[in-house]
């Protein structure tokens, strides 16, 4: 049985005013240390992914548009055996660090991130996930109040494995990526009943675009903490809603869990096309 799935986009829009008007108590913010770690690993690159990036920095208050970056850390990341994969180090731009020895995680297996810095100690775990490559993408027309273009990307749910999806897509008339998240628990992994397809409904896509589609394959946690984040952005009320509970991710600090960090660690295998509007 084929099924589809649709990918829910989630803006925000500021109505402009005359008079600037400055809330005294948006300056006012705890700093955290927000890490950015996310190794990606293209399926079909025939050569080993060698180099990943992690970025540090601090959180600022709302009227601040730069986040302070963070630097003197100390970072690696390890196996199941505690053997070293990586040691990151920074490079000439504050607070981006880089690994050049970065060693191809093994399917399946569990990684640890170790961030030492400022005297406190972080770590995360995440487990390498694969992917499943893309059969096919096709379009089609579909009316709703006007003629729209639908692109399905057609892939198979593999048979005794539990998959967790991230889907994101690019548009050249959208500065930032599509994502929507996705777990198998509702399709089939029965031979024949397994394939469906991940829809793109747009009103915006236009004979000749290029938009590329990037599949990840990623892990139960990463899944769970994208689902509450993807929740946030399309029930926000704007800008000035109430505030929601912070989202906490997988990284822990050993040294004070009082002063936790921001952010999430995670190792994904991804598949990437790249497809011209019809």
């Amino acid at each position: 049985m084929k099924k589809y799935i649709y990918l829910l986009v989630a803006l925000f829009s500021l109505i402009s005013c005359v008079d600037e008007v400055t809330i005294d108590e948006l300056n006012k913010v705890e700093t955290r240390l927000v890490i950015e770690a996310h190794m990606d690993i293209d399926k079909n690159n025939g050569a080993p992914t060698t180099t990943q990036t992690i970025k540090l920095t601090n959180t600022s208050s709302f009227y601040n548009q730069n986040y302070p970056t963070v630097s003197g850390a100390t970072i690696s990341m390890t196996n199941q055996t505690n053997t070293s994969v990586a040691t990151f180090t920074e490079t000439t731009e504050a607070g981006i660090y880089e690994a050049t020895d970065f060693v191809t995680p093994s399917i399946g297996d569990i990684y640890t991130l170790t961030i030492t810095v400022n005297g406190e100690v972080y770590t995360a775990q995440d487990t390498y996930t694969s992917i499943i490559d893309i059969n096919e993408i096709t379009q089609e027309t579909v009316t709703l109040t006007e003629e729209v273009i639908q692109v399905n990307i057609n892939i198979d749910n593999q048979i005794g494995v539990d998959n967790y999806y991230l889907f994101q897509v690019e548009t050249p008339y959208r500065n930032i990526p599509e994502y929507g998240n996705l777990d198998d628990k509702l399709i089939s992994e029965k031979p024949g009943e397994n394939n469906y397809d991940f829809v793109i409904l747009d009103d915006e896509l236009k004979k000749d675009m290029d938009i590329d589609i990037t599949i990840y394959g990623i892990s139960n946690q990463y899944n769970n903490y994208l689902s509450k984040l993807l929740a946030l952005a399309q029930e926000s009320g704007g800008p000035f809603a109430t505030a929601p509970a912070t989202i906490r991710g997988n990284i822990l600090n050993t040294t004070n869990q009082d002063n936790y960090a921001l952010g999430f660690f995670s190792l994904n295998q991804f598949v990437k096309k790249t497809y011209k509007i019809k």
